[in-house]
């Protein structure tokens, strides 16, 4: 089990599953921090919108935990769950906060598309599995029986 585990989420249905995964892996006593990104800047000349876009982002970050959290509970989870929101470029930010936060294990998702731009750099997941210090989980969007609803 890990103390510490950190979960990137995004705006995807592989969220909940993503989550779901890291309550598992958590340690009873440990602490599960869901990761939003804000990743699209927003010029700085408009900080009202700013402000109004993580807010969305807070707030459906915060439903996608009420709702983990209480299927988490009533299969006996116990790792506490809160919620991070985060603005930047998304393979660095998960990379920083996994940093910041001195996180054991990153749980991230992956559909699994390979567009010709995923062909040639990679995705999201396994830049951040090839550069994280700590053990990267990845959960497919296809596949793991055991997690689902």
């Amino acid at each position: 089990m890990f103390h510490r585990v950190l979960v990137s989420l995004d705006s995807t249905p592989l969220s909940a599953k993503v989550l779901a995964a890291a309550l598992r892996v958590a340690d009873p006593d440990g602490e599960v921090i869901a990761l939003r990104i804000q990743a699209e800047a927003t010029p700085l000349t408009n900080s009202a919108a700013v402000r109004t876009e993580l807010d969305i982002i807070d707030a459906e970050t915060h439903e996608v935990l009420r709702r983990a959290t209480a299927a988490a509970a009533a299969l006996g989870q116990t790792a506490s769950v809160r919620a991070e929101v985060r603005s930047g470029p998304v393979e660095g930010t998960i990379l920083e906060a996994a940093t910041d936060l001195e996180v054991d294990l990153i749980v991230m998702g992956t559909h699994g598309r390979k567009g010709l731009t995923e062909q040639v750099t990679g995705s999201v997941t396994e830049r951040v599995a090839a550069r994280a210090a700590a053990s990267v989980f990845v959960v497919k969007a296809a596949g793991y029986p055991f997690l689902q609803d």
